[in-house]
């Protein structure tokens, strides 16, 4: 059970400032620095698809190196790197609701 605690307590906290997220747009302008899971969801609710597309550029997943190196969370790495989508929007909101889900089922 101790285990398990800590394992939640990892991935749902904020990392220092110098390990956030640096969601960029297509033109490499930052938009958001989240530090945190509960974070990217929020910026990239608030982002358009683009965002995505700069992230998933080239078959390479910023968000997954992210979340698994960072966070440390290899579920949800393993679980956005297998999502399926038709296009960048699809895919944003499949991320999205990858991150909450996993949020959720962390924090029962």
């Amino acid at each position: 059970m101790a285990r398990i605690n800590s394992l939640a307590k990892r991935i749902v906290r904020t990392v220092p400032e110098h390990q956030g997220f640096w969601l960029k747009r297509s033109d490499h302008k930052v938009i958001c620095v989240p530090r945190s899971l509960k974070e990217l969801s929020t910026c990239l609710k608030d982002s358009d698809e683009t965002v995505v597309a700069y992230h998933m550029r080239g078959g390479s997943s910023d968000f997954v190196h992210w979340i698994e190196d960072t966070i440390g969370d290899n579920k949800l790495a393993l679980k956005i790197e297998g999502l399926k989508a038709k296009n960048w929007l699809e895919m944003k909101r499949k991320i999205v609701s990858a991150i909450d889900r996993r949020i959720r089922e962390i924090s029962k």
